[in-house]
């Protein structure tokens, strides 16, 4: 039952490291 939360988690941690990227370029930009 650990695999569904990975898939949960998973997509979470990845938004939150590459939308502050996104925003710092679209600001940069």
């Amino acid at each position: 039952m650990l695999v569904p939360v990975v898939f949960l988690v998973l997509p979470i941690t990845v938004v939150f490291a590459v939308f502050p990227s996104l925003a710092t370029l679209r600001i940069g930009l």
